[in-house]
């Protein structure tokens, strides 16, 4: 199969997934959106690199992840941006649309809100082991850490959603 034909069959239909991964990662609307078209821009450069009937969708949490950190550290030279509050509040609208139009289906928005307040590293081995399906080996070799860090924190996330649920649920009582 010819470049075009590999990159239309195994990369593109899992831009939805990469558009969900970014948006957890960038916790904005558009700098997900970006993110999203930076990997697939990257992935369509490195295609060649890919081996057909393997697993694309790590493949592609790879570069993703390489480019997060890339436009991170990037971000850290550059001088804070001043933003209105009216851009502010654009942007938060536009997020919280975003993440509800794609999650109202499959997630619990009080989960959601819960996994916001996991640190990210927790929250990135949970999201990506039980969201998005990886294998922990998966989620090992895709954050280039060891198999018992994702281990770990994953087990370190269950343990502080049960927490903030169970301090949530608490909550719901009293005001009843």
């Amino acid at each position: 199969m010819d470049t075009q034909g590999v990159f239309a069959t195994e990369i593109v239909p899992h831009e939805k997934a990469l558009l969900a991964q970014a948006l957890r990662l960038t916790k904005d609307k558009y700098k997900a959106e970006d993110l999203c078209q930076e990997t697939l821009l990257k992935a369509w450069i490195g295609i060649d690199s890919y081996t057909p009937g393997t697993n694309a969708l790590n493949w592609l949490h790879r570069i993703m992840q390489n480019r997060h950190v890339d436009m991170y550290r990037s971000q850290q030279t550059k001088p804070d941006e001043v933003y209105s509050f009216e851009d502010f509040n654009e942007a938060l609208d536009a997020v919280e649309s975003a993440e509800t139009s794609h999650f109202d289906d499959h997630i619990n928005p009080i989960l959601l809100q819960a996994l916001d307040q996991l640190p990210e590293n927790f929250r990135e081995a949970f999201w990506l082991h039980k969201v998005e399906d990886l294998s922990v080996n998966q989620v090992s070799e895709l954050l280039g850490i060891p198999r018992n860090t994702v281990l770990t924190r994953i087990h370190r996330a269950k343990l502080k959603l049960q927490e903030l649920l169970i301090g949530y649920e608490s909550e719901v009582a009293e005001d009843v």
